[in-house]
């Protein structure tokens, strides 16, 4: 069952291990921090995907307290909270066969199973699959690093995370390698993102690091380890920078559980001064993309309509770069 599985179901932004998803393989995870290694387990949204041969497939996932949303191209077709093992039956309707004039890059017979939560283990699927070919979903890949906010806390569903709606906007694949409280730009997680498949890559640096008191020289000198990694593997790849997002510190908080020793500014300040040291690589501000007003509550995690701003601010400066070079 797990050969025929594996054969025909593909993996975007996810590996199989032992049954297991992960979002990098077992090797590369294992030289990260134990708190990162964990964070890797979770599946942010990346996706399971077959194209559907006959109209009815049944698949069965397993996991604890987690999501997995249901996508037939970019039709959102259900929505299922996963406890133990679950069987999703997915069934073809007729009349997406007949549809014309399909404005999406997936089609629509290519389902997308987008997880979410915990760890989630896939056990098996019946009905007629295979994977994806040329033309049944997006050319290019944006690859997105961050935090918590890029992972999609506070989003109501995975779809809703700013790196699903941004790729949306643009018509681009998207693997989301956010990492919730645990984005702190290791020199091993810099080898591992410059050797990742993408086309771009959307970096968002680093609230993690400055709620954790690093200072701005640290920050520096992390963040130019990751993009000279990428430059040299990658030398002609698109990097976009994202500095701190607009948060509560912009209105002077200071909260109990953040230990900050410099300020949001410098880290602005440095992230702005090393990205201009390079070509192809496009600094903006965080506080552009974000009004206070798209936050939650915590004042630090864009709630669902600050995730679609944040999308469509971050969807029209790349897609303005790329008519430029084109």
């Amino acid at each position: 069952m797990m050969t025929y599985l594996m054969d025909n179901v593909s993996l975007k932004g996810l590996v199989y291990k032992d049954g297991r998803l992960q979002r990098l393989n077992e090797e590369d995870r294992l030289k990260m921090t134990k708190e990162t290694q964990d964070m890797l387990l979770m599946p942010a949204g990346n996706e399971i995907r077959f194209y559907m041969e006959k109209d009815t497939v049944e698949i069965t996932l397993s996991s604890s307290q987690a999501m997995a949303v249901v996508y037939l191209g970019d039709f959102q077709e259900s929505i299922h909270r996963v406890e133990g093992t679950y069987k999703i039956q997915i069934n073809m309707p007729k009349y997406l066969d007949d549809l014309q004039d399909y404005d999406s890059s997936f089609h629509p017979r290519l389902v997308r199973i987008m997880l979410f939560g915990g760890i989630f283990n896939i056990e098996g699927i019946s009905g007629s699959v295979r994977k994806p070919k040329h033309g049944e979903q997006p050319d290019k890949t944006l690859l997105f690093y961050g935090t918590s906010i890029t992972h999609g806390k506070y989003a109501l569903d995975p779809s809703l995370t700013y790196p699903k709606l941004t790729g949306r906007f643009l018509k681009q694949d998207v693997i989301n390698l956010g990492l919730a409280g645990t984005a702190l730009i290791e020199p091993e997680m810099a080898e591992t993102i410059a050797r990742l498949d993408y086309d771009s890559l959307v970096l968002c640096l680093s609230v993690n690091m400055f709620n954790l008191g690093y200072d701005e020289d640290e920050f520096f000198r992390r963040s130019k380890y990751l993009l000279d990694q990428v430059r040299i593997q990658k030398p002609h790849v698109d990097i976009y920078c994202i500095s701190i997002i607009k948060s509560y510190y912009d209105h002077g908080i200071i909260k109990d559980n953040a230990w900050p020793v410099t300020s949001v500014e410098a880290y602005r300040r440095t992230l702005k001064t090393l990205a201009h040291q390079y070509d192809n690589v496009h600094y903006i501000d965080g506080t552009d993309l974000l009004s206070t007003s798209g936050l939650s509550s915590d004042l630090l995690h864009p709630g669902n309509m600050g995730m679609i701003e944040i999308a469509q601010n971050l969807s029209k400066i790349i897609g303005e770069k790329d008519e430029n070079q084109n």
